[in-house]
């Protein structure tokens, strides 16, 4: 697994495939803008897997738990998204509302998380 740092936020683990993805991740790394604060990856069965959720972060204050499924962003259901699109679903302009569905064993809700900028614990 490859962790790739993307717009100042959004923490994602991925094997990237191809050169130019890998290249496009790097290059938003230095977009001005905000995310949660998550690190994300694609499983086997096509969704979206919270591999870890850095402290003090909108989506730890918004009870984010590692091992929660990303179901949707924004009514945007996950379940044949790459990382990279839930990526570009998940960040926005610092300030501004994402709408995550997860799913946690059986149960699924609805969490609104403000955007903002997110430091590396690294």
């Amino acid at each position: 697994m490859r962790h790739l740092f993307v717009a100042c936020a959004v923490f994602l683990a991925t094997a990237a495939t191809t050169q130019q993805s890998a290249h496009a991740a790097q290059e938003a790394t230095f977009v001005g803008d905000a995310g949660i604060g998550v690190i994300i990856e694609a499983v086997e069965d096509g969704g979206i897997l919270i591999k870890e959720v850095l402290a003090n972060s909108p989506a730890a204050i918004a009870g984010l738990l590692a091992g929660d499924y990303i179901h949707a962003i924004d009514g945007v259901a996950t379940k044949s998204m790459t990382v990279a699109a839930a990526t570009e679903l998940i960040r926005g302009k610092d300030g501004t509302e994402v709408e995550i569905t997860i799913r946690r064993g059986n149960a699924e809700s609805h969490v609104k998380i403000i955007r903002q900028s997110v430091q590396s614990t690294d």
